[in-house]
């Protein structure tokens, strides 16, 4: 039995070779290059592991595939340049024969050999060659070679050569003077780069974005279009980082300091330059801005112009004068609680004008609600992960007291007082001195007062307060009058 075992693999191996032989032979008088002759050796070769795979397995039949194959495609590959006119042919030919050769072999370890070999490099020289901006080429090549490629070798190539070329292309990258916004090269790959390379392409992104918005100025639309793209690519919490950084300071500040509320002369553009950003920026952080920046001007502007003596026609005016506003608001956050609050409000002012009731009711109302909806705006910005996280023992409580005296600012912006009226009245009721003290000269610009037995000044929305330390010296720190009136007893 051994003898014909023997004898039967013995002319089994004769046929196995005759049908290489012959194989080689047609493949040389094939019309139609060497991936044609390639497709005549694939027939031989799954003929003979179809027919005699114990042979195959026993002669190591696929090594001597390997060297045959590996020769006609090398030959095949020699011109071949894929991004360039014409190579897309020999692509889409040479992927079919690809795969026939990965169904053969039964070692991936060959079949990468092969690979390697052969198509690697001029893949390799094409990608990192290409200008990676005109996308369409190159993704297109990954995307029909990838049908022929073990995925350890798509994920080299992905890696080690589509990636460095973006990032050196992001390098070169100017925010503030290249036309084409860098989403529209960038996003193409977003389904075919591994997530780790992709996040370092958008820390580059945004280190080049920010940059480029320090010297931004928040009128100019320009930068909502460059970031706007991002919203659902960056992960929610480094955009998050990146909209603290590099916009909420500069809308805060605009609609702080621009956002003129006058129904005599108004400019409703920066206010516009301000919730157009909506679309990009989490509702509670939008919100907050107004909150604190807008809606104090707009209702105390609506409660002197209600106050002042006007015409017959004046309330048509003041109903015209809240729609326009009303209207500019996106409907996204006019449904927000907060703002849905505020404008309530300021129809209730209208509505108590036009009845003849005391507006001081209301307005009295705005100041008591006020810490409420900052606890209701904190939570909403804690529950999406995005609330102010303290740096140091201490924040916590400096950032309470900051709100604490600002809310003396809006309460008085509300009924219509500055700050230092309002301040002015307040020590007037508590039997508190409250006088200018030119021997103190000005702090931060801003002239210095006594307030019975503290020195003051007031600066933008609050009211500082000196408070002295043991051992001589102290500090200046924002205050609510509650406390400065603990204080100056």
């Amino acid at each position: 039995k051994r003898v014909d075992v023997g004898k039967r693999r013995a002319e089994n191996l004769e046929m196995v070779v005759g049908v290489v032989v012959k194989a080689r032979e047609q493949a040389g008088k094939t019309e139609g290059g060497r991936l044609a002759e390639a497709n005549v050796l694939l027939d031989a070769f799954e003929f003979i592991t179809e027919k005699y795979r114990q042979e195959c397995t026993i002669y190591g039949v696929d090594r001597v595939a390997m060297a045959l194959l590996g020769d006609r495609l090398q030959k095949a590959v020699a011109g071949w340049r894929p991004l360039l006119p014409g190579g897309n042919g020999t692509t889409l030919e040479l992927v079919p024969v690809l795969r026939r050769c990965r169904r053969l072999f039964v070692s991936e370890g060959l079949y990468k050999q092969l690979v390697e070999t052969t198509v690697l490099s001029p893949i390799s020289l094409a990608l990192s060659s290409c200008e990676m901006r005109k996308f369409a080429g190159p993704i297109s090549l990954i995307e029909t070679i990838k049908m022929a490629l073990l995925p350890e070798i798509h994920t080299y190539i992905l890696t080690n050569v589509v990636v460095p070329r973006l990032r050196n292309e992001l390098n070169m990258w100017n925010p503030t003077r290249d036309q084409v916004p860098v989403h529209t090269w960038i996003h193409p790959w977003l389904d075919l780069l591994p997530q780790a390379a992709l996040e370092a392409i958008f820390a580059i992104i945004r280190s080049k974005l920010q940059a480029a918005l320090f010297v931004w100025r928040p009128m100019d639309s320009s930068a909502l279009v460059l970031v706007e793209p991002w919203k659902d690519v960056w992960k929610r919490r480094h955009m998050w980082e990146f909209l603290s950084r590099s916009i909420l300071p500069k809308l805060r500040t605009l609609c702080q300091n621009t956002v003129v509320v006058n129904p005599s002369a108004e400019n409703p553009k920066p206010f516009v330059a301000v919730v157009k950003w909506h679309t990009v920026v989490p509702h509670h952080a939008l919100v907050s801005i107004l909150f604190h920046h807008f809606f104090p001007k707009w209702l105390g502007a609506l409660a002197r112009w209600l106050r002042a003596p006007g015409g017959p026609n004046k309330f048509e005016q003041v109903a015209r004068w809240y729609k326009g506003w009303r209207e500019l608001i996106p409907p996204t956050l006019l449904t927000h609680p907060i703002v849905e609050t505020q404008v309530r409000k300021g129809l209730d002012l209208m509505n108590a004008a036009v009845n003849d009731q005391p507006l001081e009711p209301i307005l009295t109302s705005l100041g008591k609600a006020f810490p409420a909806q900052q606890a209701a705006l904190r939570r909403e910005a804690n529950a999406a992960g995005e609330g102010v996280k303290s740096s140091a023992p201490g924040a916590a409580e400096a950032a309470a007291r900051a709100a604490r005296a600002r809310r003396v600012a809006a309460s008085a912006a509300a009924g219509g007082l500055s700050l230092r009226e309002a301040l002015e009245r307040f020590a007037a009721r508590n039997s508190i001195e409250f006088v200018p003290n030119p021997k103190k000269g000005l702090r931060e610009g801003c002239p210095v007062y006594t307030f019975g037995r503290r020195s003051v000044y007031i600066k933008g929305k609050s009211v500082f307060a000196h408070v002295p330390k043991a051992g001589g010296g102290g500090e200046w720190m924002p205050v609510a009058l509650d406390e400065l009136l603990s204080m100056a007893k």
